[in-house]
């Protein structure tokens, strides 16, 4: 092997047991092979051996797991899980860091764990893609996730690692009935909650507003002189009552009784912020 190729597959090496190991997480001799075959690197099973040696004398903590499954993993790394979470955390709750930046900062404290600790709760999420729609400035991916038999949808620009499997694409009966257009006008910022008919109350002012976000279909008769009802299905979530709040004394939830007790105790929750009643 030249030279310059044997000082690529020590760094190479490095990189994979980084990025794809973890206490949980092991590759064995033959898969570290494979995994440097993709960066168009050949290897034998003594050099892996030798280079994990001197890989350890480096510095970095690899261990070589004897019990099965069997394989080589990084147990030591710079930051403990715990703490590049509390890093994350600090990074997005920061309000003098661009949107671009907090995101570029997070990709890089990703790559101080491995793929699978970066994940939340280190899980892989496996669903059958249906559709894209775009929500807030951004694309989000509509998906049957299996496993709970409904469906998520996930931002595409936060998505990496992303790989197609062999299994047949579940959710067809489910899609075959989604209106992408309804599901939009009824869920706030993309996040869920449970589809209930509502009964709100507006100030007239507001008919474009309420026409704009719930579409032209929507019911809609008159209160009183300065007032409609409108009749929506919405996804109830923290999100909805947020847009509701954001409208003022001109916007009120009429029913049904426990989204309206909901959205008291959301609007109670934001007053303690101020040490208020």
């Amino acid at each position: 092997m030249a030279t310059r190729e044997t000082k690529l597959k020590l760094l190479y090496l490095m990189k994979i047991l980084l990025e794809q190991t973890d206490e949980d997480h092991v590759l064995s001799t033959i898969e570290l092979i494979n995994e440097l075959k993709r960066y168009g690197i050949s290897a034998e099973r003594k050099s892996i051996y030798d280079d994990i040696e001197a890989l350890n004398e480096f510095g970095m903590d690899i261990i070589n797991k004897r019990t099965q499954p069997s394989g080589f993993y990084v147990a030591g790394r710079e930051f403990e899980l715990p703490e590049l979470k509390l890093l994350v955390d600090a990074v997005q709750a920061s309000k003098f860091i661009t949107e671009n930046k907090t995101n570029e900062l997070i990709k890089k404290l990703e790559n101080l764990t491995s793929k699978f600790e970066a994940r939340q709760n280190g899980e892989f999420y496996i669903v059958s893609p249906w559709a894209l729609t775009w929500d807030d400035e951004n694309y989000y991916m509509i998906a049957y996730d299996s496993a709970v038999k409904s469906v998520k949808y996930y931002r595409v620009d936060k998505m990496i690692n992303t790989e197609m499997t062999k299994e047949r694409r579940a959710g067809r009966k489910e899609f075959a009935r989604f209106d992408l257009a309804a599901f939009a006008k009824k869920t706030f910022g993309m996040y869920g909650g449970e589809e209930r008919s509502l009964k709100l109350r507006f100030g007239n002012e507001l008919i474009g507003v309420v026409i704009d976000r719930f579409g032209k279909g929507i019911l809609i008769h008159m209160d009183d002189a300065d007032h409609f009802i409108a009749h929506p299905a919405v996804n109830v979530s923290r999100q909805f009552f947020g847009w509701i709040s954001s409208l003022g004394d001109r916007a009120e939830i009429l029913g049904p009784d426990d989204v309206v007790e909901m959205y008291v105790e959301w609007l109670k929750s934001l007053l303690k912020c101020y040490h208020m009643k």
